[in-house]
């Protein structure tokens, strides 16, 4: 691929589109920055979540087990950084359920300037959310009357860090689904970009995704989808593929319905597995 435009390069050629075009544009490098601020913003709320799991857990095997049953690296961890005292932990764990909700409603009024719909109003904040599903799978709105916004949080934040509800696997399907998304839009100015090797952790995030280089990203991106035929194969597929992921902008429910499909694909394997084991012990012998 070519390489990238520099910071001032990608300015000039915009200045001059602007003047020898007057082609509509799809999406304008407002709306671009938006969207990748969107997803740096989710991708570490959820390397966040992950990250808080170890201290809710610690609570609950505490509050479970006692400090007699638990493991040695947890009662190390609660007697090194909570003095081994439950109401300094469990006012911890508070602090981290409000910073959770407050990040989560960071990216749900970005999202909302996009005008991206999030199909809250699908989220079961009752407490009985059934078959371990976030959304309504039909689409029928679980309130008659106007989301309470701070309910559904709640409830976003239960399905991404309780065991129970299979949060681990649902973090994990979605940082690779954000992971891949804005390592694409790295490449955009680093084509040598390999994030295989790398976590993407809220480090990673602030040393590459600057504000300078989010708007070079942005800058170029704009070019691209917007004045430019691109000839190159790999080149054409990259900003085709990012042209998706801001045209349809990955939302929770979108995370949701990959998720629950690839937990379904994977049932099915595993039952056509076991079912494949028993035909074969009980196959007679030649």
């Amino acid at each position: 691929m070519k390489k990238a435009y520099t910071k001032d390069e990608a300015k000039e050629l915009i200045a001059r589109k602007a003047k020898e075009s007057d082609k509509l544009v799809k999406y304008s490098i407002v709306y671009i920055k938006r969207v990748i601020r969107y997803y740096i913003r989710l991708m570490s709320w959820l390397y966040q979540m992950g990250k808080n799991t170890s201290t809710r857990y610690l609570l609950e095997s505490l509050k479970r087990c006692g400090e007699e049953k638990i493991s040695t690296k947890q009662l190390e961890t609660y007697r090194k950084y909570y003095d081994g005292d439950l109401k300094t932990l469990e006012a911890k764990v508070q602090e981290i359920k409000e910073s959770e909700i407050r990040d989560l409603n960071d990216i749900l009024k970005c999202s909302s300037k996009m005008n991206v719909q999030q199909y809250l109003d699908l989220v079961d904040s009752s407490g009985r959310a059934g078959e371990n599903n976030l959304f309504d799978k039909k689409g029928r709105s679980k309130t008659d009357t106007k989301v309470n916004l701070y309910y559904v949080q709640k409830t976003i934040c239960t399905f991404y860090s309780k065991r129970a509800l299979s949060a681990r696997e649902r973090r994990k399907e979605a940082r690779n689904l954000i992971k891949d998304t804005l390592s694409k839009f790295y490449s955009v100015i680093d084509p040598d970009f390999d994030s295989s090797t790398k976590e993407m952790d809220t480090e990673l995030l602030n040393k590459i995704f600057t504000d300078e280089n989010v708007d070079r990203i942005a800058d170029i991106i704009f070019l691209k989808i917007n004045y430019f035929e691109l000839q190159e194969v790999e080149e054409y597929v990259l900003y085709d593929w990012i042209e998706r992921r801001i045209e349809k902008v990955i939302t929770f429910r979108f995370i949701e319905d990959v998720f629950l499909d690839n937990k379904a694909k994977m049932q099915a394997a595993q039952k056509a597995k076991m079912l494949a084991a028993q035909k074969a012990k009980i196959q007679p012998a030649c």
